[in-house]
């Protein structure tokens, strides 16, 4: 069990599906474990959104907070990505490792901005990374999307 938790703030919670709210779980628990592991902590962060920033606060009255606008050309790039990979299983191998590739890079450029959000939390590049996986579950409804988080399949979404 990890010693992190991550919850998503109630109010959106509460307007959601039930698969829409699954799946934020199974991603909030990978971000949790990857907080907990990589960076050896404990405690807990709340992830929400307050008009056009996600805020992220933590469980020392910390709160960082990211435009987002900062965001959108990474949610377009990322979700384009997405969508190819969940219909691209006819075009072979390497088109795949070419799109799981673009994913990873988008995944990349998405920590580094977010780490600079997050600076004051002094959080590692991967964690950034999921974190991101979880502002784009917030933003679109990726539990329609064939693929969208491949890794998280077989654990928890359905």
């Amino acid at each position: 069990m990890s010693g992190f938790t991550i919850a998503i703030e109630p109010g959106l919670v509460a307007e959601a599906s039930a698969v829409r709210r699954a799946e934020w779980e199974s991603l909030g628990k990978d971000l949790a474990e990857a907080i907990s592991s990589l960076d050896g902590r404990a405690g807990s962060w709340t992830v929400g959104v307050d008009g056009t920033r996600f805020v992220v606060r933590d469980d020392l009255a910390r709160n960082a907070s990211i435009e987002r606008s900062d965001l959108a050309t990474l949610f377009d790039e990322y979700l384009e990505v997405i969508g190819q990979l969940g219909t691209s299983t006819e075009d072979g191998f390497s088109r795949v490792d070419a799109l799981d590739m673009a994913k990873k890079v988008t995944h990349d450029r998405a920590g580094r901005v977010l780490k600079r959000a997050l600076r004051e939390f002094e959080t590692d590049h991967e964690v950034a990374r999921r974190l991101f996986s979880v502002l784009v579950a917030l933003t679109y409804d990726t539990s329609r999307i064939a693929g969208a988080h491949a890794a998280l399949a077989p654990r928890e979404i359905v």
